[in-house]
């Protein structure tokens, strides 16, 4: 893995296929498949360049249904795998997550691939952080996990122009006008209203959890809201200031091990 890229091609498509081939581990692949327009690039362009991998499929238990008959129906040969605890169990035993305090991801979405090479669809174009990463790194969290990105530097047009060009089959939710597919409640998306209107069940299960929270939290917690819904509702307003203890006492987060905004 201290080898340097050797680009054959001048396309993105050659130097994607490059990449895979480069680094192909005698073992094969662990494909980090979510079933997003990302992921289906990934696993088309692994397909193409014949290299050895095997897909896998974080289940979340928060996605959205059709992303999950998506992959259920076009990719029965990824393998299911499933957390050790819900979402709604994680929010009942750890508070909830925040942008600042996303250890959802950690549990639920970057799971498996230990002692692999793990193949990623990240892209640059995605968020500044990610502009930073590379097409091969170790991983953070897992030191003995090695991440291989082929499309990292794919733009958003060209990853759509890849799926219609080749006839891929993709999620229906895009073409409603939803711009990520990951979990339902994620800290990151803004179209809380629509989410809530489209998914009410989950964002139900979700309110029942800060409840089941709530009733065991000790009185320190309490600090920054009077209830359980009046946290649950600041959570889901997403661009409101953290607040203040109720009291000025010293600050106290709804949920261990988490980072103020």
């Amino acid at each position: 893995m201290s080898q340097q890229l050797s680009f054959t091609g001048q396309t993105l498509l050659d130097e994607s296929l490059a990449v895979l081939r480069q680094f192909e581990p005698p073992e094969g692949y662990w494909l980090a498949f979510s079933g997003g327009k990302d992921s289906v690039v990934l696993h088309e362009l692994a397909l193409r360049s014949s290299v050895k991998f095997d897909a896998h499929y974080n289940v979340t238990t928060v996605d959205p249904p059709e992303l999950v008959r998506f992959i259920r129906r076009h990719y029965p040969q990824v393998a299911w795998e499933r957390p050790k605890h819900t979402m709604y169990r994680l929010i009942e035993t750890r508070g909830f997550p925040t942008r600042n305090a996303r250890w959802c991801c950690a549990d639920l979405k970057e799971r498996g691939g230990t002692g692999r090479v793990v193949l990623t669809g990240i892209r640059q174009a995605e968020s500044p952080a990610r502009k930073r990463r590379g097409v091969v790194e170790k991983c953070r969290r897992h030191p003995s996990k090695v991440l291989v990105s082929p499309v990292l530097r794919w733009s958003n047009a060209e990853v759509w122009s890849f799926i219609r060009g080749e006839g891929l089959a993709y999620c229906p939710l895009y073409d409603e006008g939803w711009k990520r597919l990951g979990c339902v409640p994620c800290p990151f998306e803004r179209r809380v209203a629509c989410s809530m209107a489209r998914w009410p069940g989950i964002w139900e299960q979700c309110r029942r959890a800060f409840h089941r929270r709530w009733a065991c939290e000790t009185a320190a917690i309490h600090r920054r809201w009077r209830s359980a819904d009046e946290a649950f509702a600041w959570w889901c307003s997403r661009d409101t200031p953290y607040p203040q203890p109720l009291d000025e006492a010293d600050p106290c987060l709804f949920g261990a091990g988490m980072e103020e905004p």
